[in-house]
């Protein structure tokens, strides 16, 4: 017959199966290690507690599932003598528990039972920090969601719709490239006719010096020759705001066309401005070391582009420059590396090659700077195809 006693400190009812007798059992209530007496307790039997029909073990003692015959009124687990306890009393955390498990009904092939609402913290809803649905019924972000779209917003940088992204190598690869399928056709044809205009300028300028050493006119030569590289470096300036203008357009899914190469005197005298202190910066720079020199060309690059789309002035164009590039430098370096075997593999088929590889490395640019600088997006956003007019 069952052996019932209460507990002397939190006064719960304990009942242990008569072989337990003269053992130690522990309260599942306040932890207690008692002694089992050997007798039940006068008036400690409860009438709605019946014995139990399966003996326990003598040996190690653990809470469990109580006996399938056992009453669910009158049972919480296994205690540690293999008997039953009666109901809890009401001051339980978990209430008045199911016939098999603490935690509720247990569904066909789930080993944890369904999950309560309301108060449990693992329970479903919003209330379950785990849960994979990103935002719970009050609209609050859960922390432990994956992220669904960027994690991080561009930082503005000015009122012209310049930010700061972080941007990785593979985005700008694979834009670039798509860009320059598509438009392979515009893109070869412009890179050809500036290349043909710029190098007719140095050849005119050969043969003028060609015909005054001739002549025995060195002085003069010397002087034509200054005036005609100039003259290059002006046409070639000029056709560059014109490519990257188209390239920039093209990169953002605009529409572009051959004569834009020839729109950019609107752009030229800042433009000049820009060319002379980058290049007496970069000349100290590779002057005192090549180090500094590569520096400043992994710093202040965006400051071309800027100029081009008429988002800052000359000075203020390289401190924005810097702030774009903050983070982006590493990119920054792999972009020219790559642009550096792109120009490699195009001049191996005798030159030729130039034509198509020299506008993929301009859209490369375009497209760091773009994405750089926040006014192109890293990854299409859901629904977009083809982003139109990002910037300002």
């Amino acid at each position: 017959m069952p052996i019932e006693f209460r507990c002397p400190s939190c006064d719960q009812q304990l009942r242990v199966p008569d072989t337990a007798a003269g053992k130690n059992a522990k309260c599942p209530k306040c932890a207690s290690v008692l002694a089992v007496p050997a007798t039940s307790e006068t008036g400690a039997i409860s009438p709605l507690s019946p014995p139990a029909s399966t003996p326990a073990s003598p040996g190690a003692f653990s809470f469990g599932n109580p006996p399938e015959s056992q009453p669910a009124s009158a049972s919480f687990g296994t205690p540690p003598l293999g008997g039953a306890f009666g109901p809890p009393p009401p001051s339980s955390p978990f209430g008045a528990a199911p016939p098999s498990s603490p935690f509720g009904s247990t569904p066909p092939g789930s080993p944890f039972g369904s999950a309560p609402g309301g108060g449990n913290p693992f329970g479903g809803g919003g209330s379950n920090p785990f849960a994979t649905d990103p935002k719970g019924p009050s609209g609050s972000p859960n922390p432990y969601a994956s992220p669904t779209g960027f994690t991080e917003p561009p930082r503005p940088i000015n009122s012209q719709g310049v930010s700061h992204q972080i941007v990785d190598i593979g985005p700008i690869m694979n834009h670039s490239l798509e860009i320059w399928q598509k438009n392979m056709g515009l893109l070869v044809g412009t890179t050809f006719v500036a290349g043909i205009l710029t190098n007719a300028v140095n050849w005119i300028g050969q043969g003028v010096q060609v015909a005054l050493q001739a002549n025995e006119m060195p002085e003069a030569s010397v002087g034509v020759a200054v005036v005609f590289f100039i003259l290059q470096n002006v046409v070639q300036i000029f056709l560059g705001i014109g490519q990257a203008r188209i390239c920039l357009q093209l990169a953002r899914y605009q529409p572009a066309e051959f004569g834009d190469l020839f729109k950019g005197g609107d752009r030229f005298l800042p433009m000049l401005g820009v060319m002379v202190i980058a290049f007496f910066a970069l000349f100290l720079g590779f002057a005192l070391l090549v180090v500094p020199g590569i520096i400043l060309l992994l710093f202040y690059w965006p400051a071309y582009y800027l100029i081009v789309e008429e988002k800052a002035g000359v000075i203020e164009s390289f401190g924005m420059a810097g702030t774009i590039t903050e983070g982006n430098r590493l990119t920054t370096f792999l972009v020219w590396l790559l642009g550096v075997g792109i120009i490699m593999l195009g001049c191996l088929a005798c030159g030729i090659g130039v034509l198509f590889a020299a506008p993929l490395l301009s859209m490369l640019w375009a497209t760091a700077y773009l994405m750089m600088s926040g006014q192109l997006p890293t990854q299409p956003q859901f629904g977009q195809q083809q982003p139109q007019k990002l910037y300002t």
